[in-house]
C-alpha cells in the first residue's frame, strides 16, 4: 500500500510541475493540449489509487466489526 500511494503523490506532483512549466515554456502563457492531457492522466491515476485504498480500508473495517 505504501508503494501505491507514494507513486500517487509523486503522479500528482509530476502532473503540477508539468502544468506549471508549461505556462513558462514558449509561447509564454499557453499550456498544450498534451500537457493538460498527461495532467489528467496523472489525476485520474492519483484518484483511483487513493479512492481504491480507501475503499479497502473502509471495507475491512467494516468486516472487523462484523457489519
Amino acid at each position: 500500500m505504501k508503494l501505491q500511494e507514494l507513486t500517487a503523490v509523486a503522479m500528482l506532483t509530476f502532473g503540477v510541475l508539468l502544468a506549471m512549466l508549461g505556462f513558462w515554456v514558449a509561447p509564454t502563457g499557453q499550456v498544450d493540449e498534451s500537457v493538460l492531457w498527461l495532467f489528467a492522466q496523472c489525476l485520474i491515476y492519483a484518484g483511483s489509487v487513493m479512492g481504491v485504498t480507501v475503499y479497502v480500508r473502509r471495507w475491512g473495517e467494516r468486516l472487523a466489526k462484523g457489519d
